[in-house]
């Protein structure tokens, strides 16, 4: 009883980040075995036929997959963002009590949902394509896109698959986990590239600068007000690098909690007072 107790206690610890690692983890292995376990003998062959035949016959079934693509990759965008939205509110949950919360919006889901979508679209077309032809017609349909193309579509699809699904759903994990939050005894920040929390104490906390003009990498002056705190170790907390849907007003009434808590004052950072013509 007493195990069962533990058990349900730590499943219920585990954050909703390291839950989008471990299900990208095998959602990469799933789609990617399927992949590649559907290649071009599975598909069958066919007798060598005239292209201008192929063409005339599967011109038509071309347009239908486009279609099916279409409407497969509008399915699976809304639901991939919706997952990613709710494993991201989840996350708000799991953060307990906190002042403030800084994390992704929900619409930056759309970015990755759609990227992972455009591919993924791909495997029920095939299916639904197959059925609906029968396994000789769909031959001459796989062979007919490939030489109108030049290439053997499917073959290159699944090597560029192979290179973006683990990449989006990496990105899509690692953003789950790059919040901040303020808590009554500090300030805590969870980076995009780091695996877990930095904790901050309010004395630790050694600046706050109010940053209205900075030089990009590409070495334009930008006018774009925005706050950034330096913490006693050197490390910094730029609230334009981080993606979040804070508003102004929302901003403001973060920062000035950090002044009264940490007794430092704003200083006014402003290396290019007037922007080039």
């Amino acid at each position: 009883m007493r195990l069962n107790v533990a058990l349900m206690k730590a499943f219920m610890d585990i954050t909703p980040s390291c839950i989008s690692f471990m299900a990208a983890a095998v959602f990469v292995v799933l789609i990617l075995s399927l992949l590649w376990w559907i290649d071009t003998r599975r598909m069958g062959t066919c007798t060598p036929v005239p292209f201008s035949c192929l063409e005339q016959k599967y011109t038509v079934w071309e347009k239908w997959a486009g279609l099916a693509l279409a409407g497969f990759a509008v399915l699976f965008t809304a639901v991939l963002w919706g997952v990613f939205a709710l494993l991201s509110d989840r996350q708000v949950v799991h953060f307990g009590v906190a002042k403030f919360i800084i994390d992704q919006p929900d619409v930056s889901w759309g970015v990755p949902a759609f990227f992972l979508s455009m591919l993924l679209t791909v495997i029920p077309t095939h299916f639904l394509l197959r059925c609906l032809l029968g396994r000789k017609c769909f031959a001459e349909y796989t062979e007919y896109g490939n030489q109108k193309y030049g290439v053997n579509s499917w073959r290159r699809f699944r090597y560029i698959a192979t290179v973006v699904i683990p990449l989006c759903l990496g990105f899509t994990a690692l953003s789950i986990d790059w919040y901040a939050k303020v808590t009554q005894d500090g300030f805590v920040v969870n980076r995009f590239w780091r695996l877990g929390e930095e904790h901050y104490r309010f004395d630790q906390i050694r600046s706050i600068e109010h940053i209205k003009s900075f030089k990009s990498a590409l070495g334009a002056k930008i006018r774009r007000p925005h706050f950034e705190l330096q913490f006693d170790d050197g490390t910094r907390y730029n609230f334009r690098q981080a993606v979040n849907h804070l508003s102004t007003a929302e901003e403001q009434e973060i920062i000035q909690f950090l002044i009264a808590q940490s007794g430092q004052t704003v200083t006014v950072v402003d290396p290019y007072p007037r922007s080039e013509p």
